[in-house]
Formats: structure tokens, sequence, C-alpha cells
């Protein structure tokens, strides 16, 4: 299902919806959070700021064993 929400933030990024893009690459990291498509998408094309960084990483459901 991520891979859904990347394809949508990746068509959303090509139409210049940078702020829907974002919100779907969000949603692809909440489902899977090794997608790094859709990380590196949201941290290298400065999509969000510093603190919206932050929270995304602080909200991210990691798994710790």
């Amino acid at each position: 299902m991520s891979s859904v929400y990347l394809l949508k933030g990746r068509i959303l990024e090509q139409m210049d919806n940078r702020s829907l893009a974002a919100d779907a690459f969000r949603e692809a990291l909440l489902i899977d959070v090794y997608c790094m498509e859709a990380f590196q998408a949201l941290t290298q094309h400065n999509n969000l700021s510093a603190s919206e960084e932050k929270e995304l990483l602080m909200t991210m459901p990691f798994a710790v064993s």
C-alpha cells in the first residue's frame, strides 16, 4: 500500500502540488517506515520545514526490539 502513496506523491510532485505530495509521502512512511523513496522525497526536495521533519521522525512507527 505504501507504494501506492509513493506513486501518488510522485504524480502530485510532477503536477507542482508539493503540499499534497508531501502528505502522500508521509502516508507512505506511516504505512511502511522503510520506504526510503518517500523519506528521500520529503527530505531532499525540501518539502518539509525543519520542525516538520523533526515531527515526522518522532511519529514514525519504528519497531524497537
